[in-house]
């Protein structure tokens, strides 16, 4: 079992890092801040990313949900204080919402394509529920190749705080 201090003691000392995305930011800040980190995050991923190493991509996502579920507690963000955040700084806090969450699985995922030569394809995925104008939840879709189907990994929790399901699959 990987644990956050396993991959704390692989990292730089801890700098607080929260990074507002903007502010009055609107979805299409949230996203473009997303993706512009990930790549600024990369290189402390790959200090950490061999740990969660797996050939199968069933057990990538188990052990990326089982992680952010035992060591990631949920906590929405206000609307007007979006952040993103170095891992370090998301371990040593031990809470984020589901930026944090996406962000952490696809970090990990990207870095083991470079460092450990898998060719996992996987994309963050944007959500909106009940008729909402734009997304607001965010996670991770990774391609199983063997079966064809994508996996969802969403490690927030659900409705009165339930547990969303570990990894949905769609056709």
């Amino acid at each position: 079992m990987i644990t956050a201090s396993d991959i704390l003691s692989r990292l730089p000392p801890y700098r607080d890092e929260w990074v507002l995305v903007k502010e009055d930011q609107y979805v299409a800040d949230i996203i473009s801040d997303m993706i512009r980190r990930h790549k600024q995050f990369e290189k402390y991923y790959d200090r950490f990313s061999y740990l969660f190493h797996s050939k199968n991509p069933d057990q990538l996502a188990e052990k990326l949900f089982k992680f952010c579920q035992d060591n990631i507690a949920y906590k929405e963000e206000p609307k007007e204080f979006q952040t993103t955040s170095l891992p370090t700084g998301l371990l040593i806090r031990g809470f984020g919402d589901c930026k944090h969450f996406a962000g952490f699985c696809a970090g990990v995922i990207d870095s083991l394509n470079r460092i450990c030569g898998t060719v996992y394809e996987w994309c963050y995925l944007f959500a909106g529920y009940d008729g909402a104008a734009e997304p607001y939840h965010v996670y991770v879709g990774l391609f199983d190749p063997q079966s064809g189907e994508d996996i969802w990994i969403d490690p927030t929790p659900g409705e009165a705080g339930e547990i969303s399901v570990l990894l949905s699959k769609r056709p």
